[in-house]
């Protein structure tokens, strides 16, 4: 079947070298820079034929936000994605699945499916690979996926594989080895493709896949030579001999871009409706808008947004009110997301002189609002900024009362 919907049987036929498409997968821990105009000129040597890399996938994320070590987004993913689709590679996201939560429990596998596609959902549309969820031991935030019991593991890259379809319309595929492979493959192998780990070395070894029936890709070398890599020199991501991780397609072209290339899907988008509060505020002008569009007005609705939560809500400043926070709204495909922007009223003060001295010596008072009796040079706090306050005076005997203000 087409990229973009349910898991592939391949039929291979081992022996003949001629049938294989050739690429790559790479990181901001692996490599510092990639000139991928040397990438596509390499080749790889296979039973005495020459191939080209024709793909790669790029780390993408981690975990469900921007936040440290344990969850991020890949600090160089944009730009080798980029540089990599300018110079003709076929290009594809996979998503590192955190699944452990180092404050306890696990990660919801929704959250960690919304970021994932709020950072690479450019790179999941027709013509790039489809994407891929990466689960191994070292991918945990604290303990390994594996230790939340494999009935529940399999349960969590389920609804993280549903939730990424729902959102783009394309099913990603498992990257995993063993004892992943087994541990979730025996839920999700009737439902899901594999790519699999299995550092033989040779492209030409059909890789073990049980309980899968065969893998659409397979990772063969971890330690791959290729023109163009400069491998990592940080703390804990040393790689000084710039390897590079190998894959492999074991089959023709022509099933590879009907396997592994998304076709054929259009763009998920979804609707966002935002209601402005309190009234005051409405009436003083509030507004809000999406991305930096058109201004719009409490209860407007704004459709066409791109699925998942790489959108910024922001609201306007109106005099004499604090302005709401601005929101990242997570849009989902044909739905409408609601949103709330609650402005607060700035409070001011009023101090109130009272004169001649002998109307204030004669017990001359004043209030606000019908409030509490206030002497000469007292002053009010917490007030609703704007005219709509009243300031009245006491009456005191001999003397004239001055008239009601209402004071800003």
């Amino acid at each position: 079947s087409g990229a973009s919907g349910s898991p592939v049987t391949l039929t291979i036929t081992q022996g003949g070298a001629a049938s294989k498409v050739f690429g790559v997968d790479v990181s901001a821990c692996q490599q510092k820079a990639i000139d991928w105009s040397q990438v596509v000129q390499a080749s790889v040597s296979d039973g005495g034929q020459s191939f080209p890399i024709t793909f790669a996938y790029i780390r993408a994320s981690k975990g469900k936000a921007d936040l440290d070590n344990c969850e991020f987004k890949d600090p160089l993913f944009t730009t080798f994605a980029q540089s990599a689709v300018n110079a003709g590679v076929v290009v594809g996201a996979y998503h590192v699945a955190a699944v452990i939560n180092p404050s306890g429990g696990t990660f919801s596998p929704d959250d960690e499916a919304d970021y994932f596609v709020s950072v690479a959902g450019n790179y999941i549309q027709t013509g790039n690979l489809r994407p891929a969820l990466d689960l191994e031991d070292s991918s945990a935030c604290g303990n390994t996926p594996q230790s939340i019991g494999w009935p529940a593991l399999s349960a969590w890259v389920d609804e993280w594989m549903q939730e990424v379809h729902r959102l783009t319309g394309v099913f990603p595929v498992i990257y995993c080895s063993e004892p992943y492979k087994s541990g979730v493959g025996t839920t999700l192998a009737s439902k899901y493709d594999l790519w699999v780990a299995d550092w033989t070395g040779n492209p030409d070894t059909m890789p073990s896949t049980s309980p899968w029936t065969t893998s659409v890709l397979c990772q063969y070398s971890s330690s791959g030579s290729v023109s163009g890599m400069q491998g990592q020199t940080v703390s804990g991501c040393s790689n000084p001999n710039s390897y590079v991780d190998m894959d492999v397609f074991q089959g023709t072209a022509q099933s590879f871009r009907s396997t592994m290339v998304i076709s054929g899907v259009t763009p998920q988008t979804g609707f966002l409706q935002v209601n402005l509060a309190p009234a005051g505020a409405v009436s003083a002008g509030a507004q809000w808008q999406v991305d930096g569009g058109a201004w719009q007005s409490s209860g407007a609705t704004v459709s066409g947004l791109s699925v998942g939560s790489g959108h910024t809500l922001g609201f306007n400043t109106v005099s004499g009110w604090t302005t709401p926070g601005s929101q990242t709204p997570t849009i989902i495909a044909n739905q409408t997301t609601t949103a709330t922007g609650t402005y607060v009223i700035q409070p001011g003060s009023l101090q109130v002189t009272l004169a001649p001295a002998g109307a204030v010596s004669a017990g001359a008072q004043w209030q606000v609002d019908g409030g509490v009796w206030q002497s000469s040079g007292a002053t009010v706090s917490g007030l609703s900024v704007g005219s709509g306050h009243m300031l009245g005076f006491n009456t005191v005997s001999g003397w004239t009362t001055p008239g009601s203000q209402t004071p800003t």
